[in-house]
């Protein structure tokens, strides 16, 4: 097949194409792209170019809870007009009715390439793996299976690594994404090639993960009490020999390495409710509907109605006499997920309060207390220009800043960060652009990624659309093109 003549729905990156042109046929291969470069997209360029070559029928996606749904907007967005395509998103199958559409998604008789989304954490349940599994199984013709985020799968013990290796065996083409292939240690790269290396060899050369570990980790035995000793890791050892590995089936780019990347790039992160949440949020906004249907609301009160919802969503919530009471989310999850694919330094905005000593405080537990800062109306001003000087020095342990943008969003410089993560946001697009120019300004020599978290069908959405129309009439003032946004 001579890519050249395919029609891409969407014109790909010179790497883009690249990388393309050189895997799409191979039966495994790893995508280890920085966040923002474009792996999904490739992912979905190469499944459907291997089924209109007839090597596979089918795939399986698996991907965090924030990110699976989103492979539906991705394959509308890039999969080639001429490549019918039937998308299934997974459900519990806890109804008669849910059970019939994935009965009926299966056995289905179209010609379309049948794509199954399925979160990695349903892999840890007996109906997520069985619906895998049986997909893969049932549906005629060869399958192909995709896990995004390839570290959630990285520990060798944990029950969806152990399911996805052996679903993977089920599949003739396999790929595996990631931003950061190995956040932690060369340790995490064991699991992620076994599941790419089907039924085959390990990929990387040895098939037993203590012998891996053996081989490329220094490990000292320690004694803990009269009876007891175990090996513990203090080092590693022969990286290049396993980068070499690595790099025989895998694309390795990071930002710097794109020329043709624009100078901002965005993506969004989806966060699911919890039932708390969501059975707060429709006792809100049915009291809201009910106490002012009808009424003229004045805008002191319809900004306190709309900051209550965001305020959920967050995962707190101010009661009337003031008192702010934690209310169970997933967001903090997603964020610190968010961090653990990422290099280098990060800015992290939100406009509550608790929010920032929330993420302060989760981000110090995984990290270290030297590595995270705030920079809000609490932050003493005395402290405040340190803290920036801190996060400028690039030899300074200070990796992320968690702001306020009202606070920190105008006037300062923090081009030490490429990547700023907008865990809440405002109506305002003052306060939303100018807290984006902090990172993108003179001085920056890398490209900016900006990632919202966001929960769909709620006033995310809305805040989302307000600020689109706000920067499309500003740019119809100015006489300019609208940005690339959201």
């Amino acid at each position: 097949m001579n890519i050249q003549e395919w029609p891409f729905k969407t014109r790909p990156y010179h790497y883009q194409y690249n990388i393309i042109e050189n895997s799409w046929s191979l039966p495994e291969f790893a995508l280890h792209l920085e966040m923002g470069l474009g792996k999904t997209r490739i992912a979905i360029d190469s499944l459907a170019l291997a089924y209109t070559q007839h090597k596979i029928t089918h795939a399986l996606i698996i991907a965090p809870a924030g990110v699976y749904q989103n492979w539906v907007y991705e394959f509308d967005k890039h999969c080639p007009e001429h490549v019918p395509v039937d998308m299934y998103t997974w459900r519990r199958l806890n109804t008669k009715r849910e059970r019939g559409a994935f009965h009926d998604f299966i056995f289905s008789e179209d010609e379309a390439l049948k794509v199954f989304t399925l979160n990695v954490e349903a892999l840890s349940t007996v109906n997520g793996y069985k619906a895998a599994e049986v997909f893969l199984k049932r549906v005629p013709g060869p399958a192909a299976m995709v896990v995004d985020e390839s570290t959630a799968i990285k520990s060798h013990k944990a029950k969806r690594t152990k399911a996805a290796v052996k679903l993977g065996k089920l599949c003739v083409y396999r790929r595996v994404l990631s931003g950061l292939p190995a956040p932690n240690s060369p340790m995490d790269l064991y699991s992620p090639f076994q599941f790419l290396s089907g039924n085959g060899p390990h990929l990387l050369g040895i098939d037993n993960y203590y012998a891996f570990q053996a081989r490329y980790c220094v490990e000292r035995l320690m004694n803990q009490g009269s009876q007891r000793s175990f090996k513990t890791i203090v080092g590693y050892r022969r990286l290049e020999e396993l980068q070499g590995k690595v790099d025989e089936h895998a694309a390795r780019l990071k930002k710097e390495d794109c020329i043709d990347l624009p100078a901002k790039s965005y993506m969004s992160r989806e966060c699911e409710l919890t039932g708390e949440q969501r059975n707060l949020y429709e006792s809100l906004k049915k009291s809201f509907l009910t106490e002012y249907n009808g009424e003229k609301i004045s805008d002191s009160i319809m900004l306190t109605k709309l900051l209550r919802f965001q305020q959920v969503l967050t995962g707190h919530v101010t009661l009337d006499g003031g008192k702010v009471e934690a209310v169970p989310n997933h967001r903090i999850d997603v964020l610190m997920d968010v961090l653990r694919e990422l290099p280098g330094k990060i800015v992290i905005w939100s406009n509550f309060r608790y929010c920032i000593n929330e993420m302060e405080a989760a981000i110090a537990r995984e990290y270290g207390a030297d590595t995270v800062a705030t920079f809000f109306g609490d932050t003493p001003s005395s402290k405040r220009m340190e803290i920036v000087e801190n996060f400028q020095n690039t030899d300074h342990d200070l990796r992320f800043l968690v702001a306020n943008p009202s606070t920190a969003g105008y006037g300062l410089t923090l081009t030490a960060s490429s990547t700023a993560i907008y865990y809440s946001r405002d109506f305002r697009l003052d306060n939303r652009m100018q807290s984006e120019d902090r990172l993108h300004r003179i001085g920056q020599d890398h490209k900016v990624l900006y990632i919202d978290i966001v929960t769909p069908n709620t006033i995310d959405d809305k805040i989302v659309q307000a600020l689109r129309s706000k920067m499309d009439l500003s740019a119809r003032v100015l006489g300019e093109k609208a940005p690339e946004w959201l």
